[in-house]
């Protein structure tokens, strides 16, 4: 019943077989892209980001008596500074929070009087 049976032949090499290269191929090159392409996430610069390196954007400061102009919407706020006289000039700073926390006292905004833009 059980008697002594020689090994079997195995056979070609898994890498000498075509069948088994059309799966260790895109393995191979999938296994070796994953670890560069992540390597070129965390070289690449931001291009929306200023900073680069924190990742958080500083926000530019302003002083009371600037002039500025929002390129963005209301919650996402883009602001540059011109001079007051400029067609462009939206809004006046008047004041500067000291804290924070600290909010406006009932969150209106005052647009620039277009008298204020002639001179």
């Amino acid at each position: 019943m059980g008697g002594f049976r020689p090994s079997l032949d195995p056979g070609k090499p898994l890498t000498r077989r075509p069948e088994a290269m059309l799966f260790l191929v895109p393995m191979t090159l999938l296994a070796l892209l994953l670890p560069v392409l992540f390597v070129i996430g965390l070289l690449a610069d931001d291009p929306h980001d200023s900073s680069s390196t924190t990742g958080v954007e500083k926000a530019q400061t302003l002083v009371v008596g600037d002039c500025v102009h929002n390129d963005g919407d209301w919650h996402d706020q883009d602001l540059r500074t011109l001079d007051c006289g400029s067609a462009d000039a939206q809004f006046k700073v008047t004041r500067t929070r000291h804290s924070s926390g600290e909010q406006c006292a009932d969150g209106t905004t005052w647009p620039i009087p277009s008298t204020a833009r002639t001179g």
